[in-house]
């Protein structure tokens, strides 16, 4: 991978870090019923630098890591919390592509049928005369 490559996905990584911040920061918020949250403090800017080119060999980021305190309860509540919002997103979630097809399609006959109107009206009006 280019390290430009690299420097865009270090980029990206921090603003979604910042973008978490503050969602935690208007969650909380919301629970203590205080209010809109004041932004949160920027993080230090991320070192956006490459990367060492040795990986580490116990990454801390695959899917059957221990979390920060250790236990495997830790993990499968986390696991659990995670697939819970997943499936609240699904629910909530209005913007399908099948909705998007049928908006399409109902657009397009709707524009169809003003046309077919339209030209219609014009064809009685000008051989009436």
């Amino acid at each position: 991978m280019s390290s430009a490559r690299i420097a865009t996905l270090l980029r990206q990584r921090q603003l979604v870090a910042e973008h978490l911040a503050w969602l935690d920061a208007e969650i909380l918020a919301s629970a203590t019923d205080a209010g809109p949250a004041q932004p949160a403090a920027a993080p230090a800017p991320a070192d956006l630098s490459p990367p060492p080119a040795q990986a580490p060999a116990h990454p801390t980021n695959t899917p059957g890591a221990v979390p920060a305190d250790g236990t495997p309860d830790a993990v499968a509540q986390a696991n659990a919390r995670a697939d819970a919002l997943l499936a609240e997103y699904r629910a909530s979630e209005t913007d399908t592509p099948e909705n998007a097809r049928r908006s399409c399609l109902l657009l397009t006959v709707g524009v169809a049928l003003l046309g077919a109107i339209v030209l219609l009206a014009a064809y009685f009006l000008y051989t009436r005369r």
